[in-house]
């Protein structure tokens, strides 16, 4: 492929990145193509620089595809322009234009908060047309694509699906290596469901996966997480159900728990209950995420405030069953009257008449 020549309507003399750049365009553009912008956008003031979308590629570790990907994403930004052949698939060129805020550049405005749109609108599956269908098969080299997927679902490719794997190239960012690799993986997990395979996809677009290696080190360490549970618990010979799966999900990303944890609280369910139970599991764990436990010196010292209150109970009891019944009467009495903390008098009362007596023979 030819050099480009970068060209740029920006009279600045030095790399700067205007604010609004962090506050609109960099919020919802994945990674990848945010490097791919800054590395181009490094050069566009040194006059007619030369650079080639293979060696981009080769300095950014990526393929030439993502690479034009990333250029034309950021073309339907507004931010740069393509000078292409008439196809539009040969690029020779980019003009670098003013970085504006949205509502001036005509693009759809971003979300005036900065906080990070909810997975269900922030990913949401557009409706892309046969043309535009074709247009990512020509540029992508689709059709192969199209038939290695087709393998791996061991069914024809529908448009259904080919409209999925557009979503997961446009939208979500994901190169044809890193969508070759997700098939492959969930498929080889016995999950064919085009919905499955899509939230999986969600899933790592969340966690900022867009490469295969990152993909594969992700997965390593649930099927590591996986499997030591089952091994915990003495299941042997099969994998985790989808309802299990989110059970050690949830210990691991929402409840923030490091494996040692989640491996202890499998072990003291079996020698509460002497059976695997993710239920009375997920008790034991929630109930330490209460309490903020983090590691496990946190549940030695819950293990010690415990212990320490079972025996206070324990000595209070045996204090109780000693005493005579006489005693716990008296307790008992000493508790129900609204006295009982003052000591009581005790009266002699036949003295008090023989006093009584002596008195009156005296009067009379």
């Amino acid at each position: 492929m030819s050099t480009l020549k970068i060209h740029s309507k920006n009279k600045i003399s030095s790399t700067v990145i205007p604010n609004c750049f962090f506050d609109t365009y960099m919020l919802y553009a994945n990674g990848e193509f945010l490097k791919v912008y800054l590395y181009f956008y490094r050069w566009h003031n040194v006059p007619d620089h030369e650079l080639s979308i293979a060696s981009v590629a080769d300095t950014l570790n990526m393929t030439e595809s993502d690479v034009i990907r990333a250029l034309k994403y950021w073309e339907r930004e507004s931010l740069l322009s393509l000078d292409t052949d008439t196809s539009g698939t040969q690029i020779f060129g980019i003009t670098f234009n003013p970085i504006l805020p949205k509502e001036q550049t005509g693009s759809v405005t971003a979300p005036k908060s900065s906080v990070r749109p909810d997975v269900s609108s922030d990913f949401e599956k557009p409706s892309y047309s046969m043309q535009d269908i074709s247009r990512f098969s020509s540029e992508n080299h689709g059709d192969q694509l199209f038939f290695v997927i087709s393998q791996y679902l061991g069914r024809p490719i529908t448009q259904t699906d080919m409209n999925t794997v557009v979503f997961f190239n446009e939208k979500l960012g994901f190169s044809i290596d890193l969508i070759e690799y997700l098939f492959e993986y969930c498929a080889s997990n016995n999950h064919r469901s085009i919905h499955y395979i899509e939230k999986v996809a969600i899933s790592w677009a969340q966690k900022g996966i867009q490469t295969v290696s990152a993909a594969k080190a992700e997965n390593t360490y649930y099927n590591k997480t996986y499997f030591s549970v089952l091994k915990a618990f003495g299941i042997t010979g099969r994998s985790p159900s989808e309802g299990e799966i989110a059970y050690i999900k949830r210990w691991h990303e929402e409840y923030c728990f490091p494996l040692p944890l989640i491996l202890e609280a499998c072990r003291r369910t079996i020698l509460a209950i002497h059976n695997p139970s993710f239920e009375y599991t997920e008790r034991i764990l929630k109930k330490w995420k209460e309490k903020n436990v983090t590691n496990m010196a946190d549940v030695e010292s819950l293990d010690k405030a415990h212990e320490a209150s079972k025996n206070a109970r324990a000595s209070k009891k045996a204090a109780s069953a000693a005493q005579t019944p006489d005693q716990k009467t008296a307790a008992v009495r000493r508790s129900q009257n609204r006295f009982g903390n003052f000591d009581q008098r005790v009266y002699d009362y036949g003295d008090l008449e023989q006093k009584l007596v002596k008195k009156l023979r005296g009067n009379s």
